[in-house]
């Protein structure tokens, strides 16, 4: 797809989605450096991140934004020049979730690949918002749960205003 196509495209969208894909592309992008230079166990501590799994009772107009925060980063994610991995969607998914005070459950999931002969262990991440999965959830019934992270409200960044 040609730069002018994709610019088209930005313009057109509503002005919200326009500013959470601007937001959705810088996060991928703090997030894959991230995973490049740190080890998980710092991210985690970094982001304030506790096991468990997280509350998903929401408003409809709080799951719309999730809803709508889940497909920006996925819209994002395709046109990043980097990799960005389930792991760096999921991770760039709960900050924006919880900038906006709303909460939610990573979780990390590891599945056997018998595609290559040999039984080797393939990993995949997914973000869990009010009981949607919003990143992640092509194949994630395969992949069977090591570990949920979620995060409190609490400590949201920013407050969201729909106003």
């Amino acid at each position: 797809m040609s730069m002018l196509r994709v610019l088209r495209k930005y313009r057109s969208l509503p002005a919200l989605e326009r500013r959470l894909l601007l937001e959705a592309i810088c996060l991928l992008g703090v997030m894959r450096a991230a995973i490049l230079l740190f080890p998980f166990r710092w991210i985690s501590r970094c982001l304030h991140l506790a096991q468990g799994d997280g509350n998903s009772e929401m408003n409809a107009e709080q799951q719309a934004y999730a809803s709508n925060i889940g497909f920006v980063i996925a819209l994002a994610a395709v046109h990043t020049p980097w990799l960005s991995t389930c792991l760096t969607q999921t991770l760039a998914g709960m900050t924006m979730l919880r900038r906006r005070a709303l909460t939610g459950t990573l979780y990390l999931g590891v599945a056997r690949d018998k595609s290559t002969g040999n039984e080797t262990l393939t990993a995949h991440s997914w973000l869990i918002c009010g009981g949607e999965v919003l990143i992640g959830a092509t194949g994630n019934m395969q992949f069977t749960p090591i570990a949920r992270f979620t995060w409190s409200a609490r400590t949201a960044m920013v407050t969201h205003r729909n106003k």
